[in-house]
């Protein structure tokens, strides 16, 4: 082999690399522009899904903020139908336990309150009393003014009664016509003398005239006191009718005075 067959052998081979080399740059570039159109497709579907995530999350954001909005609508109009509900209940117990003239209580409220206390009286080992108040000649009083200034006047007496006795567990009420009673938890015997003769004052001092009242020229009460010791505590009836019976001691002993009623009992009627 001469020196032509050599370089034609030599260039017969770097024709051969070159081109095996330029069919392996091309597949390179190939492989290249692939991989860079999928991270392209890549990156576009990323950023596509990038985009709906948001959309969902503004979605989701809005919806919350909605139905927080909603519940905040709704909380609010039932704290509004619950105060409502409320003042109805409240206006119902009103309307049940409140005399109409005088908005005191009646003598039903009265007589269960008046047993509750006698009963927390005996647990807490303290004394309760009763004051009854009733109206001097008051039928002669309605026959000479009317009937709407005789409810004028108890209406007068009725707002002494709730300035009077504003201690907690006190309790003013129109048990009956011109008659009143409070009960006064705590409260022994001669503490409640001053506090019925206080009242009677008051009354005396509105001066309302009574020109055939055979007690006074004014409006006059007469008042009835009965106190149960924590030992001699009794059921409410007992003591709400000696009180009343000493305010009717006091009418027939001329009026505008007050007259007291000892509550005795046994230890077995005691803890009846």
């Amino acid at each position: 082999m001469d020196a032509t067959d050599v370089l034609l052998v030599l260039l017969l081979v770097v024709g051969l690399a070159l081109a095996f080399t330029f069919f392996r740059m091309r597949a390179l570039i190939e492989s290249v522009t692939h991989l860079r159109r999928e991270l392209a497709d890549t990156l576009i579907e990323r950023n596509r899904l990038a985009a709906e995530f948001r959309r969902a999350q503004e979605a989701a954001e809005d919806a919350f903020r909605r139905e927080a909005t909603d519940l905040q609508k709704t909380n609010t109009r039932l704290d509004r139908d619950r105060a409502a509900l409320e003042g109805a209940n409240e206006k119902l117990r009103t309307l049940v336990w409140a005399d109409p003239l005088t908005g005191l209580s009646n003598r039903q409220h009265f007589e269960q309150r008046l047993d509750d206390e006698l009963r927390r009286g005996l647990r807490d080992d303290r004394p309760v009393s009763v004051l009854v108040f009733g109206m001097d000649a008051f039928q002669k009083y309605n026959h000479d003014v009317g009937h709407d200034r005789g409810d004028e006047a108890l209406s007068e007496v009725a707002e002494m009664l709730r300035q009077a006795f504003r201690r907690a567990g006190d309790l003013a009420s129109r048990i009956r016509g011109d008659t009143f009673a409070v009960v006064l938890p705590g409260i022994d015997q001669s503490t409640a003398l001053r506090f019925a003769d206080r009242m009677r004052r008051g009354v005396w001092k509105l001066a309302i005239p009574h020109t055939t009242s055979p007690v006074a020229e004014r409006l006059t009460v007469s008042g009835g006191v009965a106190t149960a010791a924590p030992d001699r505590l009794r059921r409410a009836y007992e003591i709400l009718e000696r009180a009343e019976r000493a305010m009717e001691a006091a009418k027939r002993d001329g009026g505008d005075r007050i007259a007291t009623h000892a509550v005795e009992s046994t230890a077995a009627e005691a803890t009846a």
